[in-house]
């Protein structure tokens, strides 16, 4: 936690200390945010494959379901692969909306995120509710979340300071997420 504490302090700073290039769509902080979100994911998976609890091994499986999805986004669902030109702002890629499998891909999106919300219903919601809330991951999450928003619309900086904030503040938010999934599988557990 105090690495993770470190790090959101040192996310103005950072922006004005990594390369630029770092920051680019697909390249090194993006590849990175998607290790952090399929490491995730296994991970998840891994404490659902501990649990004989029920409840338990749904809330898991869910999470790993997120983490999925959000790597799948990370990579703009497979458009990351399509390079349409590069200048000096970095790498373009073919918008989803030109990708010959766009309208499939939003369909299998929507059923995919419909799954989610059916799966809800599974879930441990009640005793969830009543553990008490990790004040400290929750606040990182909310700095990442803030940080990764005033960076996408440049609010304090230039292009490209704020396209290295937004960037590294969602490597805290990603990071945040599995510590609040393992929050409360270890509560739900007790």
């Amino acid at each position: 936690m105090k690495f993770a504490i470190g790090y959101a302090l040192a996310l103005i700073p950072l922006s004005f200390v990594i390369p630029f290039e770092w920051s680019f769509e697909n390249g090194f902080i993006e590849n990175f945010q998607v290790v952090i979100l399929i490491g995730s994911g296994m991970f998840s998976l891994y404490l659902r494959s501990q649990s004989a609890d029920s409840e338990i091994r749904a809330f898991n499986l869910w999470c790993a379901l997120i983490f999925f999805l959000l790597a799948a986004r990370e990579l703009s669902y497979g458009g990351v692969f399509f390079l349409d030109f590069e200048d000096e702002n970095g790498r373009h890629y073919v918008p989803n909306s030109r990708q010959p499998w766009y309208r499939e891909l939003h369909i299998a999106i929507g059923i995919y995120i419909a799954m989610l919300v059916i799966m809800l219903k599974k879930l441990p919601i009640r005793k969830m509710l009543s553990i008490r809330i990790p004040i400290q991951i929750v606040g990182l999450l909310i700095v990442g979340i803030s940080f990764a928003t005033i960076g996408d619309h440049e609010y304090l900086f230039d292009v490209k300071q704020s396209q290295i904030l937004e960037e590294t503040s969602e490597c805290l938010m990603y990071g945040m997420l599995p510590m609040l999934c393992r929050y409360y599988d270890r509560a739900l557990k007790n």
